[in-house]
């Protein structure tokens, strides 16, 4: 399940979205594979860590690594579409890391690089989605140890009425944006959660440049677009989990059998 808008109110252009989503996959699979290498092996010369071996090191959880996996094809195929990047990120104690970023494929991306960063539960997006979000217990012990936190971006969490009254705006309108006081404020990211049995598994956004898009085309236009594409990652991961399942019950009917 995906927190999206307030009510539905944008079911039908989320409808669109899902076919838009599967339409640039579809594109995505029919580019020759030199493609796809290109991009890895620009991703290896950035830098950049594989998100499963990241996971499997730094997390014991491996619900949300899965989700980060079943996501990638989808992450991909928007930004080659949409050109935006797209990060997913996951619970790391007081904050959230990004765990997958589709940068290297983005030619107008605001950043070099985020993957492994460590993003604010307050003042980031990615972070916004999370805490707003998830479970009210869990919501509470976070923001307890983000009162603690010498940071400048957990500060709010000294305000705890503050704190909760801007979640429940974020909650409201269905997804987060990051703090306009916090830099870079040329760009800005909208995130959503992915929620599976009540609990964030991970948090997707999309980050562009504020000069190139009015709010109304972010929030009418591409909030849709990656709630779709949470929705496209959420279901692959069930699909993926209930394969093994599957054959075991198959081996389990052809023992009897013999």
């Amino acid at each position: 399940m995906l927190i999206g808008m307030d009510g539905d109110r944008l079911a039908h252009r989320g409808t669109v979205a899902v076919d838009e989503i599967e339409d640039a996959r579809r594109h995505a699979g029919g580019v020759d594979d030199l493609g796809e290498q290109h991009r890895a092996e620009r991703r290896d010369l950035a830098g950049f860590q594989d998100d499963r071996a990241a996971g499997c090191e730094r997390r014991r959880d491996f619900g949300g690594d899965l989700v980060v996996e079943a996501a990638r094809p989808w992450a991909l195929a928007f930004t080659r579409q949409y050109h935006w990047p797209i990060a997913i990120a996951v619970l790391d104690r007081s904050s959230v890391v990004v765990r997958f970023s589709t940068i290297p494929d983005s030619p107008v991306s605001p950043f070099h690089g985020t993957l492994n960063m460590q993003l604010s539960l307050l003042g980031r997006a990615l972070g916004r989605a999370y805490l707003a979000f998830c479970p009210v217990s869990e919501r509470s012990m976070l923001l307890d140890m983000l009162a603690r936190s010498q940071e400048a971006e957990d500060k709010l969490a000294t305000e705890r009425k503050r704190a909760l009254v801007l979640l429940a705006t974020i909650r409201k309108q269905g997804f987060a944006e990051r703090d306009p006081m916090v830099e870079p404020r040329s760009s800005n990211t909208i995130a959503l959660p992915v929620i599976v049995n009540r609990r964030v598994l991970v948090t997707v956004g999309m980050t562009y440049f504020t000069s190139a898009l009015d709010r109304s085309d972010v929030v009418g236009r591409y909030v849709p677009l990656v709630k779709a594409l949470a929705v496209a990652g959420v279901e692959a991961r069930q699909m993926n989990a209930a394969e093994p399942t599957a054959n075991t019950r198959k081996r389990r009917v052809l023992r009897r059998a013999q």
